[in-house]
């Protein structure tokens, strides 16, 4: 609200790319992801996407990119248009007959998304490419994490929007094989892991990758997929917490709800959607598995 009326009232506060405003709106905006990762139907408070973005009359996502912070932002505007998109579908699937089929829009709409995910990847490639980057390890282990979220985005856009195009059993295996991919370069970037010691960002980068575990394991429906996701996150190489992350509780709050017996297409955010639904990010899922298991004893 602060920021919007900022925005409004006060254009020229707002205005200019090292404007205050737009610090701000970014760090809310990755805040604003993270929260709506723990509830399907949380609509971001931001829309970042323009009406012509959405339209495809303009593209989020450019042939390559000039520098990492533009990576970052188009990456938070995707995944902010990405869920917005998501819960208008799951309003259209409630409002509707079980048989009716999505509005030529919303299903225009979910293959503009899929293919600025797929140009994301490629643009990012574009610029590991370049000489400055490629003899840079830490602006190099950040596009890889920068791939890996687009990588797991893509993954739950093509599960839960149904990508036209895409048989049933076709959307579970392309679902589960982005998972893989950004399972896979995780695994890569563990091998060659460096920290910045000074690094002053807000937004880590191993906050987001155990941000990414952790949601890969809660919507993966393929065990193989959620015990890599998992073994991952057991066997991070960051000792202590990150952010507002920490591999440790994510990994406990994983394995407090993961179904003794192996079950065919469950999600853990179903299984356990008493305790992954709870407020308070991560500490407040933790704190209720706590309460639930001290319930049961």
């Amino acid at each position: 609200m602060l920021l919007e009326r900022c925005r409004t009232e006060y254009p020229g506060i707002a205005a200019g790319p090292d404007s205050i405003y737009e610090h701000l709106t970014a760090v809310y905006a990755r805040l604003d992801i993270h929260a709506s990762g723990f509830d399907n139907e949380r609509i971001p408070i931001l829309k970042l996407a323009s009406p012509a973005q959405v339209a495809g009359l303009g593209s989020v996502v450019p042939d390559s990119f000039d520098s990492l912070p533009q990576a970052d932002d188009a990456l938070t505007i995707l995944q902010n248009w990405m869920v917005h998109h998501l819960v208008a579908l799951l309003i259209h699937r409630r409002q509707s007959e079980e048989s009716a089929s999505i509005p030529f829009d919303l299903a225009l709409e979910t293959l503009q998304l899929e293919h600025q995910f797929l140009q994301f990847v490629d643009a990012t490639a574009k610029l590991a490419s370049t000489a400055n980057v490629k003899s840079d390890t830490i602006m190099q282990q950040h596009i890889a994490v920068l791939q890996i979220q687009a990588q797991t985005s893509h993954a739950i856009l093509v599960e839960r929007a149904k990508v036209p195009g895409y048989a049933i059993d076709q959307l579970i295996d392309e679902s589960t094989f982005q998972f893989d991919i950004a399972l896979s370069n995780v695994s890569a970037l563990y091998s060659t892991w460096r920290t910045d010691e000074y690094s002053n960002r807000g937004f880590t980068l191993s906050t987001n990758i155990i941000a990414t575990l952790y949601y890969i394991c809660m919507k993966t429906k393929h065990r193989p997929t959620l015990q890599t996701a998992l073994s991952l996150l057991q066997d991070s190489p960051f000792s202590a917490r990150d952010g507002l992350w920490d591999a440790k509780t994510a990994a406990s709050v994983v394995q407090g709800v993961m179904p003794k017996q192996e079950a065919e297409e469950v999600k853990l955010e179903d299984v356990g959607s008493d305790v992954v639904n709870a407020r308070g990010g991560l500490d407040g899922v933790f704190q209720a598995l706590q309460i639930r298991e001290n319930n049961m004893a």
